[in-house]
C-alpha cells in the first residue's frame, strides 16, 4: 500500500486505530485522493499487527476494484518478451522523425498490479491516434506495448495518406534492397490464393542481425502459379519481422504484376 502511494507520488495513508474491549484490535487505513476519501472499512484481529495488514489487503483490494473499472489490456509474459527484442518504441519514433511528425505522447500512471499505458500522436490536419491502455508490470513493458499498437496504426495511415507524409518512394541509404511499406499487400496475396491464381505462397525470414534494440530482420517472399512458375523476391530488410514481411509482400505483388500470364492481373483490371 505504501509503495502503490509513492509511485502514485501521493500522501501516505492516515491509519485509525483502537483496542476493543474483548481485547481486538481495530484498524483501518484511509487515503484521499483527488479529494475523494477511500477507506479499507475497520479490520479485526486480535494482533494488532495483523490488523493493520488485513486493513491494508482490503484498501488495496478496494483500489484494485476501482483501477479494473478502466479497460486495460494485460501484457503477458511471453509479449513482454517479443517488445523486449523488437523495441516498438524506438521504431515509432524514428518513424516519427524521418516523416517529421511530432513525437508521441506516453502517459503512464501506477496501478495495483504495476504500471499502466496508452500513447497519442497528433497528425498533420488535425487527426489523431489513439491506442489502447496497456498494463504490466513495470512501466517500460507497458510503453512498449502501446508503442507497438501505435506503430501498426502509424503504417495504416502511412498507407492511406502517400501524400502527407513527405517520403519518397526511393528505399533509403544504405539499403537498396528495402521497399515502401504497404499493408494492403498481404491482403492482395491472400485473396489471390483463395481466388486460385496461386497456388501457394509465404515467406522466409532469411536473417537476424543487429543489437537487440535495434535488430534489422532479412525476408523474402515466394508464390507458386498455377502454371508451375515461382516468383521469389530478392531480400528486403526491415525493423521487425511485421515490418519485413509487408515490405516482402509488396515486392512479390510488383513481381507478379510483371507476368503477363498472371491470371489474377486479368480480374484486377475487369474490377477496376
Amino acid at each position: 500500500l505504501l509503495e502503490w502511494c509513492m509511485r502514485r507520488r501521493l500522501e501516505r495513508p492516515t491509519l485509525q486505530e483502537a483496542t476493543e474491549a474483548d481485547g481486538y484490535y481495530v484498524m483501518e487505513w484511509v487515503l484521499e485522493i483527488e479529494g475523494e476519501r477511500i477507506s479499507s472499512r475497520p479490520q479485526r484481529a486480535t494482533s494488532k499487527k495483523v490488523a493493520e495488514q488485513l486493513a491494508a489487503k482490503a484498501l488495496l483490494d478496494h483500489l484494485s476494484d476501482r483501477e479494473q473499472s478502466v479497460a486495460a489490456q494485460v501484457v503477458s509474459e511471453a509479449r513482454q518478451m517479443d517488445l523486449e527484442q523488437q523495441n516498438p518504441k524506438g521504431q515509432v519514433l524514428e518513424f516519427c522523425a524521418q516523416r517529421k511528425l511530432p513525437n508521441p505522447q506516453f502517459a503512464s500512471e501506477a496501478v495495483v498490479e504495476g504500471y499502466r499505458c496508452a500513447a497519442t500522436l497528433n497528425l498533420p490536419g488535425g487527426a489523431a491516434l489513439k491506442t489502447t491502455t496497456f498494463q504490466a508490470a513495470r512501466t517500460k513493458v507497458a510503453e512498449q506495448a502501446a508503442a507497438a499498437e501505435l506503430y501498426d496504426q502509424l503504417l495504416a495511415w502511412e498507407t492511406n495518406q502517400p501524400n502527407q507524409i513527405g517520403m519518397s518512394d526511393k528505399p533509403p541509404a544504405g539499403n537498396p534492397t528495402a521497399v515502401p511499406v504497404n499493408g494492403d499487400d498481404r491482403t492482395q496475396l491472400n485473396q489471390w490464393h483463395q481466388q486460385k491464381h496461386l497456388v501457394n505462397y509465404g515467406y522466409e525470414l532469411m536473417d537476424q542481425h543487429g543489437p537487440a534494440h535495434q535488430p534489422v530482420f532479412s525476408m523474402t517472399a515466394w508464390a507458386e502459379l498455377p502454371s508451375g512458375h515461382k516468383h521469389v523476391t530478392e531480400p528486403v530488410t526491415a525493423g521487425s519481422k511485421k515490418e519485413a514481411q509487408v515490405a516482402a509482400a509488396a515486392a512479390l505483388r510488383r513481381l507478379l504484376q510483371l507476368d503477363a500470364d498472371f491470371s489474377g492481373l486479368w480480374e484486377d483490371r475487369s474490377s477496376g
